[in-house]
């Protein structure tokens, strides 16, 4: 900074705030720049996000979410069930969710997939139940669970 700039600075504190505020926009500016822009999804999240039996994609605030997810673990082996916190992806979780949103027409979450196939939070929630005259650990979604691969080791609660 030059000496005239020095002294119409001290003088003006207009000139100072245009200053200091040209230098904020910079930073700004080289900031945005450097940020990392949200990923593309495409056709490759269906590879990347539906590698288990079971898929629930949902928010850490649903509670239907959380117990769907609770279900699912009481009877299935760990490797057979996969949760996505949507709210948890950074720069995915809102894309994630329109693609989903697009490919399902559901418009909330959870968003269930077994087997890779989307089956409706209504469906999956009442198929988790226990089926009528069924085994103990027997449930309307067994059967689609153990053909997409997983593991039945629990029991499904009513």
């Amino acid at each position: 900074m030059g000496l005239f700039a020095a002294t119409a600075a001290r003088s003006s504190p207009r000139l100072l705030l245009a200053g200091a505020l040209a230098r904020v926009r910079a930073q700004a500016r080289s900031l945005s720049a450097s940020a990392q822009p949200a990923m593309p999804l495409g056709a490759s999240w269906r590879a990347e996000y539906l590698s288990a039996p079971a898929v629930v994609f949902h928010k850490t605030h649903c509670s239907l979410c959380r117990d769907l997810v609770e279900r699912l673990e009481d009877a299935l082996d760990a490797k057979s069930v996969r949760e996505v916190a949507l709210d948890k992806l950074p720069n995915r979780g809102d894309a994630l969710r329109e693609v989903l949103r697009n490919e399902t027409g559901q418009q909330h979450v959870p968003f269930v997939f077994i087997g890779g196939v989307h089956v409706k939070t209504e469906d999956a929630v009442s198929g988790l139940r226990r089926a009528a005259g069924g085994q103990p650990d027997e449930c309307a979604l067994a059967p689609k669970l153990r053909a997409a691969g997983a593991v039945v080791t629990g029991q499904f609660r009513s």
